[in-house]
Formats: structure tokens, C-alpha cells, sequence
């Protein structure tokens, strides 16, 4: 582990710091005797719950099963949580949710209030990202095709690719797991320790270019994530002080995936090899201090430096034995980048009513990485020159100002000013400056009636547009990257909430905003976007009670491109719609039975509209439509146990005409997974009983 030089003395502060508190974390803890509380009622003893659930599921697409970790047929699960007070004021939590079904979450809490506490917590999250994926391929780094295989020009000239071809699933298994330390060492002084744990496992589609040519690969995922933490904090009259010290380190167990070429190369290319993510470290130390001025004032300072390092070995530049390449100049990148960060927030209340806020954030990233020249070889085929690799540093600053007015009792203003400043270097655009002023009024009229109104308008400038030294790719001198060309920006909120009468709340608001570029050619032109949304309850009784809501949301956008490499030939434009739409309602029958019934749509259709003379495109509608019906009886009397029967339908359309109609051997020059736009149909019946004791 390296330690950036500038912050190691206060690194080394900081485990004084701590080295010298062994004789108070030896130390008995606190007598509490004497902490008495004549009207805090008895908070001692063991109280629990478990439920055990059970379904059935019926469905006819994987998709159904994204997130949720259920497979088709029976399904079992088990949910709980323990309590446990003792007299020292210790205390336990267990939490279990969705044990049982390749989901889960865990969670236990122990310790001793005022002494020392504990945070446990571990989850599973499955994630499915491909449907009815095929291929030839066999094996993990080592993409293996069978050992008859005959290879051919195109797909359809491999005479044993269907022969080979068989299921492989996508998608990854996440699992974190967390364990967090608390230690008051005394009414004002804490420490604190913490560690994380994020590792993937899984599959995903990944694209291997050999030549001209693809094979699409069901490439393995095994990363790890581990996050430490350690910090102090002192509690002072009128202030506080903190530090910490975090680490992350970044672990690819992959390196790197070679492949078998299923193509007949006219380069004598056999295999290929493409590189993993790199591992990498970043450790930053961290310091935070508030004071409280006279006046209702507060200021806090946060001031932070950290450093990143990637050492990756290197992987050869190609492994085609035809090709004649000039040596690598390192063996890794010997990658080293450092941050600073800090802020600067000021708030008070000067006056009743008055609020006011200034704050300044600044983020510098220094890059020092060495500059080299590396062979270019494009896709294991193409050999080209010398290029160099080009690090890049910025500089982000952001200042704000706002102020919150009272103009009378039922009406509240806010109104701020905020700048951001971007110092890049290695870029097309060395500096962008962008202004923005907000405004929003709130009011209440009378006592059924709140009215929201806000107004945003943003302008950003840049430097000249330029292309980046060192870089041998051509580009359009007319083009301009959105997130770095001149912007006008305005936006509109409004929002009303009504009570209509005592058991009726209706809430109503719009949402728009219009992006323009005035100096681009070539690029992102314009876009805006339309929200439109309601919510709607009603609980005429103690019986009953319904929920509803609706929204409606249109992007529109269009670009300008060049496909002669002068000005813009062709225009695109692009539309997209998604409506949602959606109610619940629960009714309380006669006894302890209780019916209740929700109702989800939504749909998203997606067009793009091209204008490039007699020879353009015609692009495919995108489209999406999910509808679920949920219904349930649940049953809960005074004793200990309750349960709940139900049944959920669940429908999903999609229409991806980049995947649907994409087989394995479609494209003559692409080996395919064949991947689908998920589509399902499923039905789920199931019960739960809960007991508590």
C-alpha cells in the first residue's frame, strides 16, 4: 500500500492519536447506577417474529426472475427478526428478509449503549442481463471452441456452428457484506471502524474483434471490492472535529479473456486476447470541523487528500505470431493519481423568517502518470505506429449563494446563484464556466390548498474547441461534446396539492425543461422534456382506503452528423414516451380479514427519425409495456399469528430491435449470442404465515 507523501505526518498523527487511547479502551466502562429515569418504562426481555412463506411460480420467460431470485416451480422463504434488551443496557437485533430464494438480506446489531456497538450486515443480489443466449464457445478466461470445429469466412459457411451451439446463461450474483464498529470512548470523544465487502460473480456478453470480424462471448465476471474505514471525532461546546481514513482496493480475478477465432483469417489470427479491468487502490484521509457563531450560524470545513495507484501487469500487445511488433515500454502503467477535495458550507438565520447559505466546493485530480509511446495494433490484425497515452487533470469549482425569505405567513421564497468552473487539460475544451439562478415560491392558500412554483435557467461558455494533441484519431473539427458545448438551459416546476375534502387528497405537477446549443454543428442540438404527473387518496372510511397515480413523461432530442467528414448531412431525431399508471386499495371485512389489490401499467415507446436524403434509414419502433396485478387476504388477530394468501400476474413486452431478430449466425460476419429483448407471462401464487412470541 502506498502513502502519499504530502499527508503522511497527519496519517501518523492520527495512530498516535489512537495508540494513545489503549488505556482507555482497556478501561471498565461507565457506572450507571445512577442513570435513572423514573417515567422511562421497562425495556427488557426477548421479542421475536418469523414468517414462512411459500409460492408457486409459473412463468415462461427468466426474465420474471431478475432481482428476485425465484425459480420456476416451488419457492420457499424464510423472514424474521429478534430482539433482545438486557439490564446493562445491552442490546441485540437480528434481522433476516428473503432467506431462501438466492436473495436475502441480513442485518445484526449488539453492544452496550454508551459502551461500544456493533453493525453486521450481509445481502445477496442476483441480477439476470441475458435470455435465450446460445453459443459455441466453452470455458471461462479460455474461450474454447469444440476441437472438430471447421471455421468459415462467414456464419454461414461454419458447418458445425449449430451442432455446437448450446444454452449459457448471463447475469451476476453480488455479495456485500458489511461490519461497522462504534466506540465512545467518553461523553464527547468516539471512534469508529468500518469494512466492506462487494464481490461479483457471474457472466456477461462481451464483443471480440478480430479484424473484421466478431464473436460474441459469455465472458466471466470475478471482482472484488474491500472498503476500510477509521475515524475520530470530537464533541466540543459549540463545535465538532472528525477524521478519517479510508482505503479501496479494486481486485480482477479475470486478467484477461483469450478466445478462439471461429473465422477463417486471412491475417493468421487463431486467437485473441482482451484485457480485464485493472486492479487499483485509492486511499484518501479526510478531515471535517463545525462551529456554531452567535447568530444561529454554522460553519463547516471539510478538507480531504487522497491517492490512486494502478499496477496492473501489462498483457502483450497482440498474440498473433504473423504480426511484427515493437515492444511495450513498460510492463504496466505505473498509474498514480491525486486528489484534493474540500468544502466550505456557512449557514444562518440572522433574522426570524431569514435563512441564508453559502457554500464553495473544489475537487482537483492531478494525474502523474507517465507519458509513453505504445505499438498500435487494432484487433489483433492492424498494425499501426507509436501513439501516446495522454493523462488528464481538472480542477472543479462550485460556489453557491441562496437566501430563504418569509414574505408572510402563508408564502416562502428561495431564491440562489451558483457557479461552476471546469480546468481540464488534454481536452477539446481547457475551461467551461456555467451560471445558474433558481428561484422557487411556495404558498399555502388557505388550509386545503399548497402551491409550488420553481424556475431554473443555466447558461454555460467554454474555451475555444480544439483537438487534443496526441491523439491520431480524426475528428469532425465541427463537432461538439455535449457535456463540453455552450449551453442554455431553462427549466419550469409547479406542483399543487389539494384537500379536496377531509378524506381526499389530490396532488397535480408539471415538470419542463429545454436544453439548447447554439455553437454546435455537429453534435446534440437540442432536447427537452415533459413530465406530468398526479397522485390521488381517498379514505372515506376505516375500512377503506385507495391510492392512485398517473404520469406522463416525453423526451425529445436531435443530433446533427457528418458521414463526408465536412458539414452536417444528416439529421436525427429521437422521441421517447413512458406513461405509468397505477392504484392500490385495502379493505378491512368483517372480523380480522383484510382484502387488498393493486393495479401497475406502464409503457415506454421509443422512435428515432432519420434524415439523410433518398438513402435513409428506416429504424425500428422501441417499445416496452409491463402490467402487474396483485391481490391478497391477509388474516391477523389478537393472538401471536397471522397469515397471508395471494396471487400476482405479471406481463412484460418488449420490442429491441438491436437484439430481437439477431440469431447466432444473422450477421454473416458475427458469431451472435442470439439474446432476446426479455418477454414473460407469469403467474405466482403464494402464502405466508407470521408468528411472533
Amino acid at each position: 500500500m502506498r502513502y502519499a507523501r504530502h499527508y503522511a505526518p497527519i496519517l501518523t498523527a492520527l495512530i498516535a492519536a489512537l495508540a494513545s487511547s489503549s488505556t482507555l479502551l482497556a478501561a471498565e466502562p461507565p457506572d450507571t447506577t445512577d442513570w435513572t429515569c423514573e417515567f422511562c418504562p421497562a425495556d427488557t426481555g426477548t421479542t421475536a417474529s418469523v414468517t414462512l412463506g411459500v409460492d408457486y411460480l409459473d412463468t415462461d420467460g427468466d426474465a420474471f426472475t431478475d432481482f428476485r431470485g425465484q425459480k420456476d416451480g416451488l419457492n420457499g422463504r424464510i423472514s424474521g427478526w429478534l430482539r433482545q434488551r438486557y439490564n446493562d443496557d445491552g442490546y441485540m437485533d437480528l434481522l433476516l428478509e428473503d432467506f431462501g430464494i438466492g436473495t436475502g438480506r441480513m442485518r445484526l446489531v449488539h453492544g452496550t449503549r454508551g459502551v461500544w456497538g456493533m453493525d453486521m450486515r450481509y445481502r445477496v443480489i442476483p441480477h439476470r442481463t441475458g435470455y435465450d443466449a446460445m453459443t459455441p464457445f466453452t470455458g471461462g478466461r479460455n474461450q474454447q471452441l469444440p476441437q472438430s470445429w471447421a471455421p468459415g469466412a462467414t456464419t454461414g459457411l461454419m458447418s458445425g456452428l449449430t451442432a455446437a451451439l448450446h444454452p449459457v446463461s448471463l447475469g451476476t450474483d453480488r455479495r456485500r457484506f458489511e461490519l461497522a464498529f462504534d466506540l465512545p470512548l467518553s461523553r464527547r470523544w468516539n471512534v469508529d471502524a468500518s469494512f466492506q465487502r462487494d464481490d461479483v460473480r457471474g457472466r456477461r456478453a462481451l464483443g471480440a474483434n478480430i479484424a473484421t470480424t466478431i464473436s460474441q462471448l459469455a465472458a466471466p465476471i470475478d471482482r472484488r471490492t474491500d472498503q476500510w474505514q477509521l475515524g475520530s471525532s470530537w464533541q466540543g461546546d459549540g463545535y465538532m472535529a472528525s477524521i478519517n481514513y479510508r482505503v479501496s482496493r479494486y481486485t480482477d480475478d479475470i486478467g484477461a479473456i483469450t478466445w478462439e477465432n471461429p473465422f477463417i483469417s486471412g491475417f493468421g489470427t487463431l486467437q485473441g486476447r482482451l484485457a480485464s479491468t485493472p486492479d487499483n487502490e485509492f486511499q484518501m484521509l479526510t478531515g471535517d470541523f463545525r462551529y456554531d457563531l452567535p447568530g444561529r450560524t454554522r460553519v463547516s470545513l471539510s478538507y480531504g487528500v487522497g491517492s490512486g495507484e494502478q499496477r496492473t501487469p501489462y498483457i502483450p500487445a497482440t498474440i498473433n505470431p504473423g504480426l511484427t511488433v515493437a515492444a511495450l515500454p513498460a510492463t504496466s502503467l505505473r498509474g498514480d493519481v491525486d486528489v484534493t477535495r474540500w468544502d466550505l458550507r456557512v449557514t444562518s438565520r440572522p433574522w426570524r423568517g431569514v435563512g441564508l447559505r453559502f457554500s464553495h466546493h473544489r475537487d482537483d485530480r492531478d494525474n502523474r502518470s507517465p507519458v509513453d509511446l505504445y505499438p498500435e495494433v487494432t484487433t489483433d490484425a492492424f498494425v499501426g505506429g507509436l501513439v501516446a497515452n495522454v493523462p488528464y487533470d481538472f480542477r472543479r469549482e462550485r460556489t453557491e449563494l441562496a437566501a430563504e425569505v418569509r414574505l408572510a405567513r402563508i408564502m416562502r421564497l428561495e431564491l440562489s446563484a451558483s457557479n461552476r468552473k471546469n480546468h481540464r487539460s488534454m481536452q477539446e475544451v481547457l475551461e467551461t464556466d456555467e451560471d445558474q439562478l433558481s428561484a422557487s415560491l411556495r404558498m399555502q392558500v388557505g388550509s386545503r390548498v399548497t402551491l409550488l412554483a420553481a424556475f431554473d435557467n443555466i447558461d454555460r461558455t467554454g474555451s475555444d474547441y480544439n483537438v487534443i494533441p496526441g491523439i491520431t484519431d480524426a475528428q469532425n473539427p465541427r463537432l461538439r461534446k455535449y457535456y463540453m458545448a455552450d449551453l442554455n438551459r431553462t427549466r419550469s416546476r409547479f406542483r399543487v396539492d389539494v384537500q379536496v375534502r377531509d378524506d381526499m387528497m389530490l396532488g397535480l405537477a408539471a415538470d419542463f425543461s429545454d436544453d439548447t446549443y447554439p455553437d454546435t454543428e455537429i453534435g446534440l442540438l437540442d432536447a427537452s422534456t415533459k413530465d406530468l404527473t398526479a397522485d390521488f387518496t381517498w379514505s372515506p372510511g376505516e375500512r377503506l382506503s385507495v391510492t392512485a397515480y398517473a404520469a406522463d413523461q416525453r423526451i425529445e432530442s436531435s443530433q446533427a452528423g457528418s458521414s463526408a467528414f465536412t458539414t452536417a448531412d444528416w439529421l436525427a431525431t429521437d422521441r421517447d414516451d413512458v406513461r405509468v399508471l397505477g392504484a392500490t386499495l385495502a379493505y378491512q371485512l368483517d372480523g380480522p380479514w383484510t382484502l387488498a389489490g393493486s393495479f401497475d401499467l406502464s409503457r415506454y415507446d421509443g422512435r428515432t427519425d432519420v434524415s439523410a436524403g433518398a438513402s435513409t434509414p428506416v429504424f425500428p419502433d422501441l417499445r416496452s409495456d409491463l402490467t402487474r396485478v396483485n391481490l391478497s387476504l391477509a388474516h391477523r388477530s389478537e393472538g401471536s399469528a397471522a397469515y397471508r394468501f395471494g396471487v400476482l400476474w405479471e406481463r412484460l413486452e418488449t420490442d429491441d430491435w438491436a437484439l430481437d431478430g439477431v440469431s447466432y449466425a444473422t450477421l454473416p460476419g458475427m458469431v451472435a449470442l442470439g439474446l432476446t429483448s426479455p418477454t414473460y407471462d407469469a403467474v405466482m401464487v403464494y402464502a405466508e404465515l407470521d408468528y411472533g412470541f
